[in-house]
């Protein structure tokens, strides 16, 4: 299939280009117009800004707001661990310790956030 994309450790494949991530790839989602893109961070490493947004032709849309952007008052910073596309289009994840967010799927901003365990 001419238009298919993959990945590959932390490589993103698309037909026109590759590009490389800092971390391993866990998880894309593709839709018409993007792909949202979940970063396996390495344990050890505090890292919650770990899920990107980009046209199919690779360009950078946006990079998760950082929670405490959302929230100040959250204390401790967990990486995202899924995610999953919502019906109204944005995007829902999941973070190590269990809460999960609703995420803008245009602009990549937090807009409610519940605890999921």
């Amino acid at each position: 299939m001419a238009d298919e994309i993959t990945f590959s450790e932390n490589k993103l494949i698309l037909p026109s280009k590759t590009i490389s991530f800092k971390y391993k790839i866990a998880q894309i989602i593709q839709t018409t117009l993007r792909i949202f893109v979940l970063l396996d961070i390495p344990d050890g490493v505090i890292d919650c800004e770990n899920i990107y947004s980009m046209t199919k032709t690779g360009d950078l849309v946006w990079i998760i707001q950082h929670i405490n952007k959302f929230n100040p008052n959250i204390k401790f910073v967990s990486s995202y661990v899924g995610m999953a596309l919502l019906p109204n289009g944005n995007i829902s994840a999941t973070n190590y310790v269990g809460m999960t967010y609703e995420v803008s799927a245009k602009n990549g901003f937090l807009l409610s956030g519940r605890m999921s365990k």
